[in-house]
């Protein structure tokens, strides 16, 4: 008797969810960062990263780490300008 040839997978195989959904939990986790560190770089990094998460096919959470992103970069540069008014500089 003959077994059954075993399917074989390749990365073209593998659906792209799987990176997308990567891409925008390291958009959301960039964003969540730069609410305190390096607003001008995290945020538009998390607002990239969700705007790839979208494009492979991840739509709710690429929405998230893009207004995630967004939100971290104003309120970032809102606590960064109050702290350096703070300090008197």
């Amino acid at each position: 008797m003959t077994e059954p040839p075993q399917p074989s997978y390749s990365p073209e195989d593998r659906p792209a969810r799987g990176r997308g959904r990567n891409l925008a939990i390291a958009g959301i986790v960039s964003g969540a960062v730069s609410f305190l560190v390096l607003p001008i770089l995290l945020g538009p990094l998390g607002i990239l990263l969700g705007i790839l998460g979208l494009a492979r096919g991840e739509r709710r959470l690429g929405t998230i780490a893009i207004v995630v992103s967004v939100l971290g970069l104003v309120v970032g540069f809102i606590l960064s300008f109050l702290v350096l008014y703070m300090a008197g500089v």
